[in-house]
Formats: structure tokens, C-alpha cells, sequence
């Protein structure tokens, strides 16, 4: 997966939260708070997306352009915002190997942000799989193992923060 946010100022947050369904798809919520208003943010996914809703500020509707090729882009022009989140659902994310379900993502930081996170929610009922059943296997149970397990009490969920990350 390679995403872009691209405005005209930097980012001071990029945060990512996926939600992960029982049907494989997931959902997502996108938010690049910004270091300034802009007047145009894009976002551009590796995956063909359904349901797209993007915000601005206050949780006011932007209309915004969808592009579909390789990947999918939304671009939204001619706003004015210090904030904008994309909202979408993915299909087929998941994919199956025996008994487990694997998620597998490609996410590079493409623009200066001060912070960026990415937190992966597991679907209700689920758990991240035991280490030992993955001896042997060349498999993690997450990746990069610097990220972070916890729950929210509910649901299991995964999570990477990384400060002034570096490009790529």
C-alpha cells in the first residue's frame, strides 16, 4: 500500500485507524491534521474503496473527486481546512492461510508530518494468534514488532506511532 496526503503545508498529524470486519473488509479513518489551513488534500490508496466520505474542520462534507486506476485517489480542491479525514471501506483485505487470517498493508510516509499513527482493530471475537503457532513459519505476529498490543476493553487492536518520521 502506498499513501499519499499532499496539501500545500506540512502535517503536524497523519493518523490511519483501520478497522478490521468479520467479511474481510475493513474501514477506515484517515486524518491529516495540518500545521495550516489548505486549499487542497489528496489521498491516494493501493486498493479499490467503497463508500467515501470526507470531512473538513468540524465534520463538514467536502465534495471531492475519485479517481480509480492502479490504486484509487481522492482529491479534494478548492477547500479550506486545517483538518481533513477520509473516511472509506476496503474490500477483501484480509487473506486466509489454513486456519488464520492475515492482514497485510504497505504504508510509507510520503510528506513531513510530525507525528504519524497507524492503529489495526481486530474484528470483535478475535485475538492476535499465540507466537508459538507461528514457529517455524517465518510469519510475525505483527509488523514492524515495534508496534504496540492493547484493547480498548472490547476489541484487540495494534498500534505504531512514530514522531517526525523519516521519508519512505
Amino acid at each position: 500500500l502506498a499513501l499519499s496526503g499532499l496539501a500545500y503545508a506540512d502535517i503536524a498529524e497523519w493518523t490511519t485507524d483501520i478497522s478490521l470486519n468479520d467479511d474481510r473488509s475493513a474501514d477506515w479513518t484517515v486524518t491529516f491534521r495540518y500545521n495550516e489551513s489548505v486549499t487542497r488534500s489528496d489521498y491516494y490508496i493501493l486498493s479499490r474503496i467503497l463508500s467515501v466520505r470526507v470531512l473538513a474542520d468540524d465534520d463538514v462534507p467536502v465534495p471531492c473527486s475519485i479517481t480509480e486506476q492502479v490504486g484509487t485517489t481522492i482529491l479534494c480542491e478548492n477547500i479550506r481546512a486545517g483538518k481533513i479525514t477520509y473516511k472509506f471501506r476496503t474490500v477483501s483485505t484480509a487473506s486466509q492461510l489454513r486456519s488464520l487470517f492475515l492482514f497485510k498493508q504497505r504504508f510509507s510516509v510520503t510528506q513531513f508530518t510530525d507525528r504519524f499513527s497507524i492503529t489495526v482493530r481486530l474484528p470483535l471475537g478475535t485475538a492476535l494468534v499465540e507466537k508459538s503457532r507461528l514457529e517455524g513459519t517465518g510469519l510475525a505476529r505483527f509488523e514492524p514488532s515495534w508496534g504496540r498490543e492493547g484493547t480498548d476493553g472490547r476489541r484487540i487492536f495494534v498500534e505504531w506511532i512514530a514522531s517526525e518520521p523519516k521519508l519512505g
